[in-house]
């Protein structure tokens, strides 16, 4: 009796510690999915009151220096571009900016002549969304209808429910010197960053504070960002950075980097904020001229050609389609999506270099894809875009007169 006591004793004390330990790997998993992480997080902003770009006669504002050519509005950029940021402000009709190439024209006067002016009180900031994941209410009821274990299921509810996970928010991360202008840094502190050769890529959003006297200004920044308006996001300055492949296709998608994954994204106008795996290519594309509808990846399968079916890879490591390798610049072209659906795991993305320059497609070459997090640049044999079947295809997009 009392062996048998010990045996369900020591049954039950176990099952308990095993169901704790699942429980908490399941949370602290999740919430690393999503960005809640002690070091994604920073101070949180006011979002309560939108920031005050004008009092007044002053008014304050970011101006773009890309290669001498200026720009008052956000850009997307070249990958060799030198772009700097300058603190402009408005007061009485006049202009003051420390850019020489403005000041040499006679358009602005430096800001050391404007009456109040404190040089010590101006910040500069990059503006982040705050988690690397977001899903709209129809994405996360796609997520629920796939989830069989009802433990799994609250789990995803409480986070979905608490963080609000349909709703962008924002951080800002100040620079740590003070001065009139800034040379641009596209290193995002939340989430996962492209780097090609020497330099990182992608979209970074950028604000700055002064104060002349007693007035406190500052240009659109969090608050803007946070009150889902897109007029009033679209006022955040914004300058993205593309890569240097050479191939158009490609080096525009990379000026996405940054921007966090967002399930079920479901308007064109959210692009520059956050797209699923589908909803990156056709932006993308989008952007590019191809006027083509926003698709799942079931319907990008369903309408677009067929460059290649993917089913299988030799012993070398090359992608076979119908038992031949898959060759560049005839089978397949960079900048090409690639599709694997349908299956459970259904995913799209852009077919990146020849990495080994052997001129085939083989599982050292590289991807571009977002999945659960910010657009990642790797070799396609650590994805499930390298894993070959008779659902993965290479397709073959072109110019659509949809809109």
């Amino acid at each position: 009796m009392s062996k048998l006591f010990y045996k369900v004793f020591f049954f039950i004390i176990l099952s308990i510690i095993i169901f704790g330990v699942l429980l908490f790997a399941l949370c602290f998993g999740y919430k690393r999915l999503i960005g809640i992480e002690k070091n994604c997080f920073t101070k949180k902003s006011n979002t309560q009151e939108l920031e005050s770009n004008q009092v007044g006669d002053i008014k304050i504002r970011i101006v773009a220096d890309v290669n001498g050519k200026i720009f008052y509005s956000s850009q997307t950029v070249n990958y060799n571009d030198q772009v700097k940021l300058f603190l402009m402000i408005e007061k009485g009709g006049l202009k003051y900016c420390d850019n020489q190439k403005l000041i040499s024209q006679g358009l602005t006067k430096p800001l050391s002549e404007l009456k109040g002016f404190h040089p010590q009180k101006v910040k500069w900031s990059k503006v982040e969304a705050q988690y690397i994941f977001y899903t709209s209410y129809v994405g996360y009821r796609q997520t629920l209808s796939g989830v069989k274990k009802p433990i799994i299921k609250t789990i995803i509810k409480y986070y979905y429910q608490k963080y609000e996970l349909n709703k962008f928010r924002y951080n800002s991360f100040l620079y740590k010197k003070n001065c009139n202008y800034i040379s641009i840094n596209q290193k995002s502190k939340t989430n996962y960053s492209i780097k090609l050769d020497n330099k990182y890529v992608g979209t970074m959003r950028y604000a700055v504070s002064a104060e002349i006297g007693e007035i406190k200004l500052s240009t659109p920044s969090v608050g803007y960002l946070n009150s889902e308006d897109f007029d009033k996001m679209d006022k955040v300055f914004r300058i993205s950075v593309q890569g240097n492949t050479g191939n158009k296709i490609l080096d525009y998608a990379f000026s996405y980097g940054n921007l966090p994954y967002y399930f079920g994204s479901n308007s064109r106008a959210w692009g520059w904020y956050g797209s699923d795996c589908a909803k990156y290519v056709c932006v993308v594309y989008w952007c590019l001229g191809y006027g083509i509808p926003y698709l799942s990846t079931l319907n990008l399968v369903i309408n677009f050609s067929k460059k290649a079916n993917i089913t299988s890879m030799d012993d070398a490591g090359f992608y076979l389609s119908k038992g031949k390798k898959i060759k560049y610049g005839v089978n397949v072209k960079v900048g090409d999506p690639v599709v694997v659906s349908p299956t459970p795991y259904a995913h799209a993305g852009f077919i990146g270099e020849d990495k080994n320059r052997n001129g085939f497609l083989d599982k050292e070459d590289y991807v571009l894809h977002t999945s659960k997090r910010a657009p990642v640049y790797e070799k396609i044999g650590n994805t499930s875009l390298g894993e070959p079947n008779k659902n993965l295809f290479i397709l073959n997009f072109y110019n659509w007169s949809y809109f």
